[in-house]
This record gives structure tokens, C-alpha cells and sequence, in this order.
């Protein structure tokens, strides 16, 4: 974890284009809105879901698998061999979904072509030197290299066209937006700032007040998509110009308790937004996450009913609710 508290399921320094589930840019400057709903209502709906976490962390539910589609190892479309060194490492920066790079030459060679407009990424090979090369350079320097980089530019088979897309290419998947999801969204008061990136890693970044997810189409479900976006503007309500909740623990490590508890808020958030907005199957894969930090939790009685308490506290945030002080008892639910 960086030192500068990143709270993520992955991490990433990439922010490439925005872009939304409905095609359009986000906006980062929305006025609040009252969500109207009955007091009894909103109460037993926090029941609901704490009270089933509770019992799919005491059924022991089988560690939750990402559902985002990954893009595997960047390779060369003619060779289908992986590009291997600093390469994967450059291309995977690239905005796009494919993991299949050609050159100029082998788009053309295919019956292809690049897009017009297109700019490539650089990928380095080595040439190693052959016994006769060694020699005749042996005459002109003590030490001869036995390679030497040189340099190509690729470009994404989405950049081209009139090129198939190979079976093994990463799967998207086509999505309907879900109108109240897209609205809370939208109308979070004070919202951080929402970057769409073609990584596997959503993080919150809080020195940046960042929210990064991956594009909706890399989601298995539409579903998934905004409870990982839940997921991430929960921690998001921890900086210090909203509930100013991350302020209490500067030393965050991955297993710690504060760590775990932090979790617990973002991912009970995500349960409590997932409800309001209809969104379905979305409990049980936050307690198979919640599993995960059980050690933690069952050092600390107390951490459950807190996350759960500072999870309302940022659900009434994000759907932009004044803040009523509550009774304890109230708390508890």
C-alpha cells in the first residue's frame, strides 16, 4: 500500500479518458438533493443489510472473485508471442481494452489498416550480436556490447481497422444504465473527481480526492460496476472535506485494523447504495469481501457495529441528506 493511504482493491497511477455508462463526461460540480424516504424505512433497510452480512460472515461465504475482465499480458497480433521487459508495462498505460498491438506494416499485411490520426507506443527489443558481428567489433573496441536496443512502434488493435479480434481478447460486455444509480452519481454533493481508466484497479486516492474505476464495459454486470463505484466514493466520504473520517488513522497498512475498518465502511456504503437503488446480488459479494479482514474483526467486537455506523453516516452524504445527530440507540439500529 503507498504510503499515502490509498484505499483500493488494486492500485494505479494511470487516469486516462473520462467516460460514463451513459457516454457522457461527469461533471464534479453538483448541487445536494434530499432522497425522500420514511424514516421506519430507511432504518429497516440498514437492518436488512447488516443484519444478513452478519450471517454470511458467520456461514464463512467463499472469498469473492473481481468481476472485471482482465486483459492479460500485451501480445503481438501476428506473432502471438506476450511482449515481455519494460513493454507490458508501457502498453498496459494505453486507454484501450485489447490486449493485441501490431505495427503499421503487419496491419496492412493483415488486410488492415491504422485509423487515421492514430499515434503509437514505442516497444524495445534487442538485437543480440552474432559470433561474426563480435568479431569485426572486436577490432574497433576493447569491449563490444553483445545487443543493443532498438525500437518499434505498435498500435492497439483498437486503433486499427478491418482486423478480427482474436477469441483470447478481453471481453466487454454492453450494459444498460440504471437511471436512480447514474443520479446518485451525479448529484453527490462535494463529489471527488471520477477518472474511467481501462485497468483492472479501482482505487480512492485521497491525496488527490480521486476516484478511479475501470470503464463500465469492462464489468460482467452493470450491477458491479456501480457497486465498485459505491465502493470507492465511500472512502471517498473519509477525506477531510466531507466526514473527515480518514484523519483518525495516518498509519494505515493493508491487514491492519484501521485498514479493515475503512473497508468495512466503503463496502457496507456500497451494500446500503446497492438497496436504494434497486440494485440486486449485491450483499452477498460484500460479505464474502467483509470475510476476507475476519481475523480483524473478531479481535474487535465493537468494529462492526462502528463501520456500520460510519457507513450510514456516508450513505446520508452521498445522497446529499442533512445529518441528523442520532441516539445511540438509534445508531445500533
Amino acid at each position: 500500500m503507498e504510503p499515502e493511504q490509498t484505499f483500493a482493491d488494486e492500485h494505479s497511477d494511470t487516469l486516462p479518458e473520462l467516460e460514463s455508462l451513459e457516454g457522457r463526461t461527469v461533471r464534479m460540480s453538483h448541487s445536494p438533493i434530499r432522497a425522500e424516504m420514511r424514516v421506519g424505512e430507511k432504518r429497516d433497510i440498514y437492518q436488512m443489510v447488516t443484519d444478513r452480512i452478519i450471517e454470511q460472515l458467520e456461514a464463512g461465504v467463499i472469498p469473492w472473485n473481481s468481476p472485471i475482465s482482465q486483459r492479460g499480458t500485451p501480445r503481438n497480433l501476428v506473432s502471438e508471442k506476450d511482449y515481455r521487459g519494460i513493454n507490458p508495462f508501457v502498453l498496459w498505460t494505453a486507454p484501450y481494452d485489447s490486449r493485441y498491438w501490431v505495427t503499421y506494416r503487419q496491419a496492412q499485411g493483415l488486410g488492415g489498416n491504422v485509423k487515421r490520426g492514430e499515434r503509437g507506443y514505442p516497444v524495445v527489443y534487442w538485437h543480440w550480436r552474432s559470433e561474426e558481428e563480435m568479431a569485426k567489433l572486436a577490432q574497433k573496441m576493447l569491449k563490444p556490447a553483445p545487443c543493443y536496443p532498438f525500437y518499434s512502434t505498435v498500435f492497439n488493435l483498437e486503433q486499427c481497422e478491418g482486423l478480427r479480434k482474436p477469441e483470447d481478447d478481453t471481453r466487454t460486455f454492453e450494459h444498460e444504465p440504471r437511471v436512480e444509480a447514474e443520479r446518485v452519481i451525479r448529484e453527490m454533493p462535494n463529489v471527488p473527481r471520477l477518472v474511467y481508466s481501462h485497468t483492472e484497479r479501482p482505487f480512492y486516492r485521497p491525496s488527490t480526492d480521486t476516484v478511479s474505476v475501470p470503464v463500465a464495459r469492462r464489468f460482467e454486470t452493470a450491477d458491479y460496476y456501480y457497486s465498485t463505484m459505491f465502493h470507492e466514493l465511500g472512502h471517498s466520504t473519509g477525506h477531510e472535506s466531507r466526514l473527515n473520517r480518514l484523519a483518525s488513522a495516518k498509519n494505515r497498512s493493508f491487514g491492519s485494523e484501521d485498514y479493515s475498518f475503512e473497508e468495512l465502511v466503503a463496502e457496507m456504503t456500497a451494500a446500503f447504495l446497492c438497496v436504494h437503488c434497486g440494485i440486486e446480488n449485491q450483499v452477498k459479494p460484500a460479505a464474502s469481501y467483509i470475510y476476507s479482514w475476519l481475523a480483524v474483526l473478531r479481535q474487535d467486537k465493537k468494529i462492526l457495529l462502528d463501520a456500520a455506523t460510519a457507513a450510514q453516516k456516508a450513505t446520508d452524504y452521498i445522497l446529499g441528506r442533512c445529518l441528523v445527530a442520532e441516539s445511540s440507540e438509534e445508531q445500533a439500529g
